[in-house]
């Protein structure tokens, strides 16, 4: 029984079986198996384990995440961390029951990744209460034994009746039969009155290896020793682990007595009996020396200058530094050990160390170092440069894909990996944006990314123009000033420099995403309608694959009745689901499956009909409801798609375009002096669509975004997002002198930051200004607006969108993205609701 824990927040804890009560379940063996079973039938693993099936014994695991377990029941992935026997046992069960017959047995086992920060314990600390528990450890590989088998089920012969019996063996110590066992046939004779004969070659072995790591140098203080614990693996994660690997270990801590036989002591050692393994970082590959690099190397060690060369090819981006290259390069190749006189023996190693003031390169020769050396480790005391050079994780960063968060492409190469240290760092792909010295802007590779905690401190810098950074004081910034241009630390910037910041962005946008990919984060069913012929395909194409229906439908875990009469015909709808998981099989593109379905539906509610892919009129759409809309949660658990806007024309276009999207007549509600005239659907798939879009549940003012895939999306489909916010959030005016624009008001700061840096993709020069901005529509109070205000001189605005009065009009629709302009932008926070009149 797992103690009583409820949800700090009140509400029900994530996962939690619709009926049970809020303390944590007791589970018996068949629940668990029953658990195990819903989920891998919610998440779709039915396939991969028979897939595992036809591969084996190649691959002979399935791995699931602890992320994954948990969302799904919290209750159980708690049970996992405290009685992970139990679960582990239950789950390999499950798998069984899912595995089709076979000619031999089939052993899949069940590894869990990704184990919470909470249960990742550094060896030091691992104690008396963590015995028996699943934790996590995480280390430097010091030794690794051969791989050896280890014997599972030994048989044995009793020498008075001649019966095979089988004795199960389990630990690291052999156990031989008490009696003849009657239940396996045997004469009942006890140990003491018969004896036993081992069957070596005939018992069942399974390969075992021994290895034992040590805590990481880099977290340790001065002159702590770092603390060793030995772990065995069994089956396929043997040999897989060399000295010198960064690991982390997710498995059972368990216990063995100290002592000899007859002596046994109250001590018992701690030993980890390793569930899976990840790696930290990947090693370099055996690279195949081929007979013209013989020749080359050997041409280079007659070169007379290879000394200097070597010398030379060490950090070559590094002026100077002569010698203290040329000490790296010896310890390098080392020495070699010498006998003394008396017999003491010198190592060869050779050790340095580099004392110098900050930023003179120190840091930069270690690490060129380590990742010249197949096994070199970089480590630091305290890590003081890299934890001085980072920017907050919001900050969007151009890539050659587009624009993604520091933070996203941080933990991207982490891997979704908890945090376990203060500093941690991973080696890194891809290229990212940066300034050559011409100011040209350029693309680098991304070689290594850094996860520490938030400095306590960090500097905004706000340039003239509005564009923000924040950053650590040690960050340098390309700027120009009095002397030169030059990269100088954040700290040192000051008034009237000038800031290098993109003009332009530019970067390759790929095809538009399927709307069903943007349904993955709904957990409840979804089933589809669609064009019989793609059905009639899968049955044929499953047919020649499999040899017969009937084996098709075995493999694939689907009733054949439903898969030739019901959804072959047309007369039932199917699981969406199932219907990839099947043209997955019958090698079918998802495209193709996308472009024949009719309509969705969720959980049995009414069918509505989606888009093929995200285009302009959805992003559009989105746009309204992010201006003038909402997205309700309805207490019967669906979603209400509201649309507010007095406007006779933007209403008539809004029913248009609803109609034409998802064959929907919303209903309508007539302005009254209190409301807006509103127009209402209801659709929990739509809703779903609208938050991957940035328009979350109500209440949203604060919280509409642009996400990224609008922000690295075609311009049409930004566009038409644009033109859905500024047809209902903006405002036109027209001045007699001076210029005229368009002004968009919004409560989000980082909708505004957004919009801000997508005008830079059609190479707009902006600039931001802050300021209150008054309410007319209530005299009792003034308020401050946050304003993105575009400024188009009057000529090109005539031109482009009409002669326009003062107030808001719905034809200025069109697009401005591709019109050069000057943007201003007025920001400061604002509560769209008046405290004096309570009117909006």
């Amino acid at each position: 029984m797992i103690g009583n824990e409820p949800s700090l927040s009140g509400e029900p804890i994530p996962g939690r079986v619709k009926g049970r009560s809020r303390t944590l379940a007791e589970y018996s063996l068949e629940e668990l198996i029953a658990r195990w079973e819903e989920f891998f039938s919610e998440m779709g693993l039915e396939s991969e384990i028979i897939g595992l099936t036809d591969r084996y014994p190649e691959e002979r695991s399935l791995k699931i995440r602890f992320e994954d377990l948990n969302r799904f029941d919290t209750d159980m992935s708690i049970h996992l961390l405290r009685q992970p026997l139990n679960v582990l046992t239950a789950g390999e069960e499950a798998i069984r029951r899912v595995v089709p017959p076979t000619e031999e047995p089939v052993e899949i086992h069940l590894r869990i990744l990704g184990v919470p920060r909470d249960s990742r314990i550094q060896i030091r600390h691992l104690r008396a209460k963590h015995l028996g528990r699943f934790i996590a450890v995480e280390g430097l590989v010091r030794k690794a034994t051969e791989v050896r088998p280890m014997v599972v089920d030994a048989l044995f012969q009793c020498l008075r009746c001649g019966t095979v019996i089988k004795e199960p063996q389990e630990g690291q110590t052999f156990h031989e039969p008490m009696e003849c066992y009657e239940d396996q046939g045997g004469c009942k004779r006890s140990a003491n009155a018969t004896k036993f004969k081992l069957l070596g070659e005939a018992s069942r072995y399974t390969d075992t290896q021994k290895i034992e790591v040590q805590e990481s140098p880099e977290g340790l203080r001065g002159g702590e020793e770092p603390q060793r614990l030995s772990a065995f693996t069994e089956d396929d994660l043997t040999g897989k682990i060399n000295p010198g690997m960064r690991v982390i270990l997710n498995g059972i801590l368990r216990s063995s007595q100290k002592g000899k036989p007859g002596q046994k002591s109250t001590l018992f050692d701690i030993m980890l009996d390793a569930n899976s393994i990840e790696l930290e970082q990947v090693e370099f590959e055996e690279i195949e020396v081929t007979p013209e690099d013989i020749k080359l190397i050997e041409a280079e060690a007659a070169d007379p200058d290879i000394y200097r060369k070597i010398v030379a090819s060490i950090a070559p981006s590094l002026y100077g530094l002569t010698t203290e290259k040329e000490a790296l390069a010896l310890q390098l190749f080392s020495g070699v050990p010498k006998e003394m006189p008396d017999g003491r023996r010198i190592r060869g190693d050779i050790h340095l160390l580099l004392v110098g003031d900050p930023g003179v390169g120190k840091s930069e020769l270690l690490s060129y170092m380590s990742r010249l050396s197949p096994r070199g480790i970089y480590a630091t005391g305290k890590a003081a440069s890299a934890a001085g050079l980072c920017i907050a994780g919001e900050s969007l960063v151009a890539t050659k894909e587009g624009l993604r968060t520091v933070a996203d492409m941080v933990e991207g190469e982490f891997g979704g990996a908890a945090r376990s240290r203060p500093l941690e760092t991973r080696r890194a792909s891809g290229e990212v944006a940066t300034f050559a010295q011409d100011r040209s802007g350029v693309l680098r590779s991304l070689e290594t990314v850094w996860r520490l905690r938030p400095p306590t401190a960090l500097l905004e810098i706000e340039t003239a123009s509005g564009r923000k950074i924040r950053t650590t004081p040690a960050t340098k910034l390309l700027v120009d000033h009095a002397m030169a241009q030059s990269w100088i630390k954040a700290k040192f910037v000051r008034r009237g420099m000038r800031i290098a910041t993109a003009r332009k962005l530019e970067f390759r946008s790929g095809n538009p995403p399927l709307v069903l990919d943007l349904l993955e984060r709904i957990r409840t069913r979804i089933s589809v309608a669609v064009e019989p012929e793609l059905m009639t395909t899968i049955v044929d194409r499953l047919t020649e694959r499999f040899g017969t229906l009937r084996e098709a439908a075995a493999r694939l875990l689907v009733a054949e009745d439903a898969l030739y009469y019901q959804w072959r015909n047309g007369r039932h709808r199917i699981p969406l689901a199932t219907l990839l998981r099947l043209a997955n099989s019958a090698e079918i593109p998802k495209e193709r499956v996308a472009a024949v379905v009719r309509d969705y539906s969720q959980a049995g509610r009414h069918a509505i009909r989606l888009p093929e892919r995200l285009d302009a009129d959805l992003s559009y759409f989105a746009g309204l409801i992010a201006g003038d809309g909402s997205v309700e949660e309805t207490p019967g658990g669906g979603f209400s798609i509201r649309f507010a806007n007095s406007n006779p024309r933007l209403g008539a276009i809004y029913d248009r375009l609803v109609l034409r999207l998802f064959g929907v007549r919303p209903s309508f509600t007539s302005q009254s002096p209190q409301r807006a005239a509103s127009r209402r659907f209801h659709s929990a798939l739509v809703a779903a669509v609208l938050e991957t879009l940035g328009v979350p549940t109500s209440p949203k003012s604060s919280k509409v975004t642009l996400p990224e895939i609008l922000l690295n999306g075609q311009l049409d489909i930004l566009a038409g997002f644009l033109r859905g916010l500024f047809d209902t959030d903006g405002t036109v005016y027209v001045r007699s002198e001076g210029s005229s624009g368009v002004s968009l008001t919004t409560t989000s700061p980082k909708l505004a930051e957004r919009v801000q840096i997508e005008f830079a993709r059609g190479g707009w020069r902006d600039a931001v200004q802050s300021g209150p901005t008054a309410r007319p529509s209530c005299p009792d109070a003034t308020s401050s607006s946050l304003t993105s205000r575009i400024t188009l001189p009057q000529r090109r605005f005539e031109t482009r969108l009409g002669s326009l009065t003062r107030t808001r009009r719905v034809r200025w629709r069109v697009f401005l993205l591709g019109t050069r302009t000057r943007t201003t932008i007025w920001w400061a926070p604002w509560d769209r609701t008046c405290t004096k009149c309570g009117n909006s």
